[in-house]
């Protein structure tokens, strides 16, 4: 199997099959690093202990299953101190016949990849979303920030701002690295005017644990003409 330059380490990331309902191309996949990391709760931690510290988050590469061609990934959260990260990449082909094979590499001793590897807001990691993406809000910064502190992933920068009662401390740990708690009923992320009532065919899809619904003024995202 080809090698990645002169990367020093890799391990095998495997998307299984049988949780893939059709073929895929172009899909943001989820990664997550951690002690318990994929069905099989495998221990990834030595990419932690290999990099050092959040500084070197960006000394990582994710390639397709010839070790070589590889992926833009955005980094949404990187927390060394707990070893555990979570990451999205752009993965060409998804196959539902057959598992699709994917490389990790990390090293310290590596220059910053940031032709493929971003955070939040960095061209690389904008990559990671084609133009089916009109907007893609993680909910991971602070909602005391101010204007434009919601970022959007993609490249349209569609940034949201905070509104109501929010403070730094509505912004907490899940499942699934940072989220915003909107825990009163003025809470509200105002997106802008490019979303209105003349738009058409489109989904909308939002990973939410609701507490309580008060009435139907309650919302979690405002759109505003």
């Amino acid at each position: 199997m080809a090698w990645l330059g002169t990367w020093a380490k890799r391990i095998q990331l495997t998307l299984d099959k049988d949780q893939v309902d059709a073929a895929l191309s172009d899909f943001p996949v989820v990664i997550h690093l951690s002690g318990s990391s994929g069905i099989t709760s495998q221990d990834v931690t030595a990419v932690f202990s290999e990099l050092g510290s959040d500084a070197n988050r960006k000394k990582i590469a994710v390639t397709t299953s010839d070790g070589e061609t590889q992926c833009y990934a955005e980094i949404e959260e990187w927390d060394h101190a707990s070893s555990e990260a979570w990451l999205h990449v752009n993965v060409p082909s998804v196959s539902d016949s057959v598992d699709t094979v994917l490389y990790l590499y990390y090293d310290s001793g590596q220059s910053n990849n940031d032709s493929y590897v971003g955070d939040t807001g960095d061209a690389a990691a904008q990559a990671v979303w084609d133009n089916n993406f009109v907007a893609v809000y993680h909910m991971a910064q602070d909602p005391s920030g101010g204007d434009n502190s919601i970022l959007d992933s993609t490249d349209n920068a569609r940034h949201g701002t905070p509104a109501g009662s929010m403070t730094s401390g509505d912004l907490v740990d899940t499942d699934h690295g940072k989220a915003i708690d909107f825990d009163n009923t003025d809470d509200l992320v105002n997106t802008g005017s490019w979303f209105n009532g003349s738009n058409s065919g489109f989904s909308l899809e939002a990973l939410v644990k609701i507490n309580s619904i008060l009435d139907n003024d309650d919302c979690i995202t405002g759109f505003s003409n």
